[in-house]
């Protein structure tokens, strides 16, 4: 059966990504988009389903705290994630879920979110355990709040090879995607490419 240019698009999408940067291999990404609605997780979902179905181990990471929707769309619970391990509740052994129908994908969900998840994101913790993610999967992808709502996605996408930008068509704004580029630069990230997407 043919596959839909929906899911090719995903498979053209890394492969690009693994051709720009073939002299640097990419382990870990961070998928971020300008507003919301725009389409992060989608993007961060089916790229790792994607990278998965080829053989590698892939984790995906839920650091949308105000919004977090990967537990539901992978059918996973959320009572223990990410915030449980950033306060040194747990091991990541512990909380991290393997999902169904795929041996190679693993998540990470945000488990119960405390009161101010953001201090927690920018800290050592945070820091120590991504680069323990990073050592133990081909690739991790992190599917971040939108990048002008806080400076969380720039903490966690500085911690990675690059962001993957996500843009919806027809619907952000042009002066927030300069906005964006501004911070971007100023923080001095990382670019692997932009997803025009269709919300």
């Amino acid at each position: 059966m043919a596959k839909s240019p929906f899911l090719t698009a995903f498979e053209v999408l890394y492969a690009q990504i693994c051709f720009f940067y073939e002299n640097q291999p990419v382990g870990a990404i961070a998928v971020c988009s300008v507003e919301s609605e725009d389409g992060q997780s989608t993007v961060a979902s089916y790229l790792a389903k994607t990278v998965a179905n080829m053989g590698k181990r892939v984790l995906l990471v839920d650091c949308n705290f105000r919004n977090p929707q990967l537990h539901d769309w992978l059918n996973v619970p959320n009572n223990t994630g990410l915030t449980h391990l950033l306060s040194e509740q747990y091991s990541s052994q512990q909380v991290i879920q393997s999902v169904p129908d795929n041996s190679n994908l693993f998540v990470l969900t945000t488990g119960i979110p405390h009161s101010d998840p953001s201090v927690r994101v920018w800290s050592s913790q945070m820091q120590h355990l991504m680069e323990e993610l990073n050592a133990n999967y081909d690739l991790v992808i992190y599917d971040c709040p939108k990048f002008l709502d806080s400076t969380d996605s720039s903490f966690i996408a500085a911690h990675t090879d690059g962001i993957l930008m996500v843009v919806g068509i027809g619907k952000t704004r042009q002066s927030l995607v300069q906005k964006a580029v501004k911070q971007i630069e100023t923080f001095n990230l990382n670019v692997l490419g932009v997803v025009a997407n269709h919300p």
